[in-house]
């Protein structure tokens, strides 16, 4: 492992959660990949619930109203979709007045908008279990992407637990990704999704998950201010992992795109460009490249702005960072530790949800120990030198530039995270 790792220029921006008609999207694949190319997306991947878009057969009926979730092909998306792809979509009647829609696959989808090292999709696919009732009466549900697998993924109904779903995830994608001589890809989702369902304590027991979605076009529930942010959910992860001597937790974000009109464009509810990851990718741009750069952590995650440049020398434990200036906003960038010997105790509490027993939640509850701000400086451009004690330390870039995204969730109250377009290193640690 280099000691020292520069990484700026040939940063590859990407999505790795989305959706289309081939779930729940509202839209064909050929418009929300034209949407994806024009918003400056170098590569992209479709991840469709237990689904990979390999059917021939696969039509979708074009309806007068969107319905109920998940969504139908409106008329209007129909016509939105026209003209991107020279001979699609593919039509045929099925009725007096009743047309359907062929779904384009996969393949379809990379012969018409893959570009040689300019732009790239990649076969992907979401894990997705849901369980109504669980052994303690409560509802939960776990998803995982993985990804550079051309497959499908059938949900285990059999899990009772997040846990046991947990479990099964991995074992399926390892089970799996031993059929293809290729670099895979293994994310958790959402952890907070869709109330605080996977707790830190999971992660922390299971070393194996290495990449975990911190930042999610859906936005994040808010809880009792007794109840730790996603942030701190991270740092405690990493502190009791790094102390053991087990792999860190890289941090991930993704739009989790479900829609690509104007509408709800743009930094709104399940939208497109709302959350990010920028792969350091000094080569050839491929699948196969991009996925290798995320599984050694050589990236980044954002709502919005951008590392020009990210300096980890983890010999001498200097962390450097360059931000890219944004016209008439501002910046603060702050650094991040939790050092050894931190208060390792655990608080169990109760977060009851109002209505609703099966939403009720046992959250583990750190020390302040855990994700102390240890630098923090109003610029640009910022480094952050380690002291003996600490166990890594990771730089976070917050503008002044309000993220905003709009829900009609329902019940379950909402806000956004992080509440300003934020950019995010991953952890440094300093080798001896």
């Amino acid at each position: 492992m280099k000691k020292i790792k520069v990484m700026e220029g040939c940063w590859k921006k990407g999505g790795l959660h989305a959706h289309t008609l081939w779930s729940d999207g509202r839209s064909l694949p050929e418009r929300a990949i034209g949407a994806v190319k024009k918003a400056g997306f170098d590569f992209w991947s479709v991840t469709e619930h237990n689904t990979f878009p390999d059917d021939r057969n696969a039509w979708r009926e074009i309806c007068r109203e969107e319905g109920p979730w998940p969504p139908r092909l409106t008329d209007a998306e129909f016509h939105e979709a026209e003209h991107i792809v020279p001979g699609y979509p593919v039509t045929r009647r099925a009725g007096w007045c009743v047309w359907n829609v062929r779904l384009m696959t996969f393949r379809e989808m990379c012969k018409a908008f893959n570009e040689p090292d300019r732009f790239v999709l990649i076969p992907g696919c979401e894990l997705t279990t849901f369980r109504e009732t669980g052994p303690d009466g409560r509802h939960y549900s776990v998803h995982a992407n993985w990804l550079n697998i051309p497959e499908a993924a059938e949900a285990d109904h059999e899990c009772k637990t997040p846990e046991t779903m947990l479990d099964a995830h991995y074992a399926r994608y390892r089970e799996t990704a031993r059929k293809y001589a290729r670099p895979t890809f293994f994310q958790l989702n959402h952890p907070f999704w869709p109330y605080f369902d996977t707790l830190s304590t999971m992660v922390i027991e299971r070393p194996w998950i290495t990449h975990a979605e911190l930042c999610n076009g859906e936005p994040e529930q808010i809880a009792p201010a007794c109840m730790p942010g996603i942030e701190k959910w991270w740092d405690a992860v990493n502190a009791f992992r790094i102390a053991d001597g087990k792999p860190c937790l890289f941090g991930t974000a993704g739009d989790d795109t479900h829609f690509y009109d104007a509408d709800r464009g743009p930094r709104r509810f399940c939208g497109l460009d709302s959350a990010f990851v920028m792969v350091h990718n000094p080569g050839k741009m491929t699948a196969d490249s991009l996925i290798r750069a995320l599984n050694r952590g050589d990236f980044y995650f954002s709502t919005g702005p951008c590392f020009d440049s990210i300096v980890m020398d983890q010999e001498r434990g200097i962390l450097k960072v360059g931000v890219r200036r944004i016209p008439g906003a501002k910046c603060r960038i702050r650094f991040n530790v939790t050092r050894r010997g931190f208060d390792r105790t655990v608080e169990t509490r109760r977060i009851p949800f109002e209505g609703n027993p099966a939403l009720d939640r046992d959250i583990p509850v750190y020390s302040d120990d855990i994700g102390l701000t240890a630098f923090e400086k109003n610029g640009w451009t910022a480094e952050y030198r380690m002291s003996p004690d600490d166990l890594y330390v990771r730089a976070t870039a917050v503008t002044d530039i309000p993220c905003t995204r709009e829900t009609d969730a329902g019940k379950i109250p909402y806000r956004s995270f992080p509440a300003f377009q934020t950019a995010f290193t991953q952890p440094m640690i300093r080798m001896r």
